[in-house]
């Protein structure tokens, strides 16, 4: 719109109709004189006067040309492409996700650049990185195929909300498959973002998108990694069944077992059977365990009818089962410092299995406790009572422990307030088992303290009374002065001398000669009983070494392993299914109480199907005292060795560490592994569409949503709308004598009259 506007001098029309008037009353009072003025003349000077004072009333008018116009504001648009590998996948239309994207660009690219001069579009490619790409290099982009290993979403938004550099995001295109294989990504909070900021979101979704009642899939998951197991025992192997689109059929699952061999057998089958589309089914079976040696525990759930993806319907856990050893059930009446440290001193062997019943003194009402199938043959090898009254849990259950101690269990007693004597076992049907008589007359309520000559009060330090393979704790002549540098024990329970009875030997005892630790034997299964309860200490002296030791060998004694320690090799690694792209490390050293193991010179090696490749190590520092991944303490000098496993191709391998020199009698270690080489990108052959929905409807009040491929057009109207509505109005203004030529031209018009006025006056002798 074009219109003529007047800003006289001053910004006031008055002070120019004031010179106006001024002006031409002096045209009028001064007349030129002299000479000879005929009319003719006089009308030419007036006329001459006129036109300079009109050219000067023009001038302070200041009469302008007003031109007024709309713009869209300028903006910048980002356009995300998807460069990653799962782009080469199909897209459910019959060709590679990359080409209908590409597509998509071509058909969207000279739209937007031609929209109008105010919008700055640029371009983006992202994967496990984000890639701003010049728009000549763009063609290029597009030709090449997608080759990222992994999506980061959250980057990719994150670059577009950047990308406008000081001026207004006028949207965001975002376009690919929605697959998100970067755990941390965080889409969603940088499309809320982009929504407090009024700005839109509009999702391309690439590929495949199929219903969750639609699409057939089932997975193993959650099978744990690593069973540690010993020989003929129960174990449970639990996992978890994802099924998709499944529901009424049967889902055959296998459980194979593999040995180092390669031999398979098929330990067991289930039949699951889904209700609902989607749905995760638990799986638990109890297997028995099979001899010593190493093995791949296979867990596979049948290919079904119209899966696109089966590379995950199995998972592999590794079983290292160890002769000998035992399942330990340890039974205490209260949370002590005894409790929790022998607990995690049992924990740490490899060989011993660990469950804890903590049967508190507030549940006394509901006494005898129910322990379910805990006394059933073949549950438990052997069984801890800490300081609990026996009537926690009842004449039958404690029947029921001591016929599996006849029948070839252990069973140890620990000190407290509450046991032995004062826990009532005196009447007990273990008061046989045990290899120390108990009195019936000091039995305690458990509201009182027991009587006085039930404790050794005070400080009880404890004495080796005669060489047993559970209190060596050093090879060497000095085990007697490792006892005395001990903490010693914070009172006990008073024993009286033990039974007469093949088998029965005092191992511990106070400078007094009162026994503190008692062995024995009952039917086919070994018994102890020991007077103390705070053997924690020894962790607070930094003799957790000795603590785990002697516990370690006190419990295998009772499973009947004479041969308690052994010089071996053992490895510990931080994962044994690990992808390719993040391979684990490992850490070894030797389990020995020969202080002449410190010689040993450890070598590793990777043993595959077909060759074997040595693994670097290096040598770390070791502190007195440390611990091994088996639970077993290491001598100061002990060789302490970490490697890292190497690129490997996807597959199972051993892991074997040894002592390299010869003659060795150090038997070596070896450890299974599994490395998975599973592309991430690819194996989802549906595209994440809800996700890219839900990040655009996130921005629906800022005018986000979604377009399919074949969308494009509406797409391109939805953005020129919206610029459209974006329009800035933009004022030119042309003014007479602001610009150099008008300026000039008005001057000189006016020099120019008041000059020929003046010679025409002279010229006719007027004055």
């Amino acid at each position: 719109m074009t219109s003529l506007a007047l800003e006289p001098i001053f910004d006031s029309l008055l002070v120019v109709v004031a010179i106006a008037l001024l002006g031409a009353g002096a045209l009028g009072a001064i007349r030129p004189s002299g000479g000879e003025l005929t009319p003719r003349r006089a009308r030419v000077l007036l006329g001459v006067r006129a036109a300079a004072l009109g050219l000067l009333l023009l001038a302070l008018l200041r009469p302008a040309i007003v031109r007024t116009d709309s713009r869209p504001a300028a903006a910048t648009l980002a356009v995300l492409i998807d460069q990653s590998r799962s782009m080469t996948l199909p897209d459910g239309e019959g060709q590679p996700r990359w080409q209908t994207q590409s597509e998509v660009i071509e058909q969207l690219r000279p739209a937007l650049e031609s929209l109008d001069e105010q919008l700055e579009i640029r371009y983006f490619a992202y994967g496990d990185a984000v890639q701003p790409l010049d728009p000549g290099s763009l063609d290029a982009v597009l030709a090449a195929d997608p080759t990222r290993p992994q999506t980061d979403l959250g980057a990719a938004l994150r670059a577009g909300l950047a990308s406008a550099s000081g001026r207004p995001l006028a949207g965001v295109v975002f376009s690919g498959d929605g697959t998100s294989t970067v755990s941390d990504s965080n889409p969603s909070s940088v499309a809320r973002t982009l929504a407090s900021l009024e700005v839109p979101l509009w999702s391309v979704p690439i590929g495949p998108r199929v219903d969750a009642s639609e699409s057939r899939d089932v997975a193993v998951e959650e099978l744990p990694e690593t069973y540690q197991l010993f020989s003929k025992n129960l174990f449970r192997i639990t996992a978890a069944v994802r099924s998709r689109g499944m529901a009424g059929r049967d889902l055959p699952v296998r459980i194979t077992l593999i040995n180092d061999q390669g031999q398979r057998e098929e330990l067991a089958t289930r039949s699951l059977a889904p209700s609902t589309a989607d749905e995760v089914l638990p799986l638990d079976v109890e297997l028995a365990a099979p001899p010593a040696g190493q093995y791949r525990l296979e867990v596979v759930a049948e290919s079904q009818p119209g899966e696109t993806l089966t590379d995950n319907n199995s998972q592999t856990a590794f079983l290292d089962v160890r002769e000998g050893g035992g399942r330990v059930l340890y039974v205490e009446g209260e949370r002590r410092f005894e409790h929790t440290f022998l607990r995690r001193a049992i924990s740490e062997s490899p060989d011993l299995e660990l469950d804890d019943l903590l049967i508190d003194r507030a549940t006394q009402p509901r006494w005898p406790i129910d322990v379910g199938d805990a006394t059933q043959p073949g549950r438990y090898d052997v069984f801890i009572l800490g300081d609990l009254d026996a009537t926690a849990l009842g004449k039958e259950t404690l029947e029921a422990i001591a016929e599996r101690v006849n029948a070839g269990s252990g069973l140890l007693m620990i000190g407290g307030l509450h046991t032995f004597d004062a826990g009532g076992y005196a009447n007990s049907p273990l008061a046989p088992v045990l290899p120390i008589p108990l009195d019936a007359a000091m039995r305690t309520p458990l509201d009182a303290e027991p009587p006085a000559r039930a404790m050794l009060e005070g400080e009880v330090p404890l004495r080796v009374a005669r060489p047993h393979p559970i209190t060596r704790l050093t090879q060497s002549e000095n085990n007697a002065e490792v006892w005395e540098e001990l903490k010693p024990l914070r009172g006990a329970n008073r024993f009286d001398d033990p039974k007469i009875a093949p088998g029965v030997e005092v191992l511990l005892e106070s400078p007094e000669e009162d026994p503190l630790l008692v062995v024995g034997a009952y039917g086919g299964g070994r018994t102890a009983v020991f007077a103390g309860d705070s053997t924690w200490q020894w962790w607070g002296q930094g003799r957790s070494d000795v603590h785990r030791r002697f516990w370690r060998q006190l419990l295998l004694w009772l499973l009947a392993r004479d041969n308690l320690e052994e010089d071996e090799v053992w490895i510990r690694m931080e994962a044994r299914r690990f992808d390719r792209a993040a391979p684990a490390s490992f850490t070894a050293g030797i389990h020995s109480l020969d202080p002449a193991a410190g010689e040993s010179r450890l070598a590793a090696e990777i043993i595959g199907d077909d060759a074997r490749q040595a693994v670097p190590l290096v040598v770390q520092s070791a502190a007195s005292g440390a611990q091994s991944s088996s639970g077993a303490s290491r001598a100061a000098d002990e060789p302490l060795v970490s490697g890292q496993i190497p690129d490997l191709p996807g597959g199972f391998y051993t892991l074997r560490v040894f002592d390299s020199r010869e003659a060795s009698t150090i038997a070596a270690a070896e450890m299974q592994f599994q490395v998975v080489d599973v592309d991430a990108e690819l194996s989802r052959p549906l595209a994440e569409v809800a996700q890219m929905e839900q990040l655009a409807a996130l921005t629906r009040s800022a005018g986000g949503r979604t377009f399919r491929p074949d969308e494009v057009d509406d797409l391109i109207e939805t953005i020129t709308a919206l610029r459209q509505q974006t329009v800035l109005p933009v004022v030119e203004k042309y003014r007479l004598g602001d610009d150099p030529l008008s300026g000039w031209v008005l001057l000189l018009a006016f020099v120019g009259l008041m000059s020929s006025e003046w010679y025409l006056r002279k010229r006719w002798g007027l004055s």
